[in-house]
């Protein structure tokens, strides 16, 4: 229950600072760390997981390819880990409807400063701990998906 506990408190973190990077930013090249985005070549590959890594279906619309970090962690030749973090430039109601329409009702919804909404899905199924965070913030949605392995 501590590790839950902690896992959600260090997502809740993550999301919060995902919040405010995307609320000043254009994007980037960063791919240190075991992250992937785009380069300034309008050709080059983004790194995107499938969805049965993540277990649940990922709202890909009008993703934009600059904002898309991911880490995929491995122990013992199997996923330990998966974070993905990336925004749309679709409205936080449509993504929020696609993921009530697949996943259900959010574990939890909160009001943000300036008007803004976050939507947040915590779920234990099939030997994993899986959050999805949805947050509204200006001209874009965020979207950040953490999925680990229980013990």
């Amino acid at each position: 229950m501590k590790g839950k506990a902690l896992f959600i408190v260090g997502m809740c973190a993550i999301v919060a600072l995902l919040g405010l990077a995307f609320a000043g930013c254009g994007g980037g090249n960063d791919t240190s760390n075991g992250t992937a985005t785009q380069s300034d070549d309008a050709s080059a590959a983004y790194q995107f997981p499938n969805e049965d890594l993540i277990g649940y279906p990922l709202y890909g619309e009008n993703v934009d390819k600059s904002s898309v970090k991911t880490n995929k962690e491995e122990s013992d030749g199997e996923v330990a880990e998966v974070t993905l973090e990336y925004k749309t430039s679709d409205s936080y109601d449509a993504v929020l409807a696609f993921y009530e329409q697949e996943v259900g009702v959010p574990t939890q919804t909160s009001e943000l400063a300036g008007g803004y909404s976050r939507a947040m899905y915590d779920m234990d199924e099939g030997g994993y701990h899986t959050v999805i965070v949805i947050t509204q913030i200006k001209d874009a949605t965020a979207i950040a998906v953490m999925r680990e392995k229980t013990l």
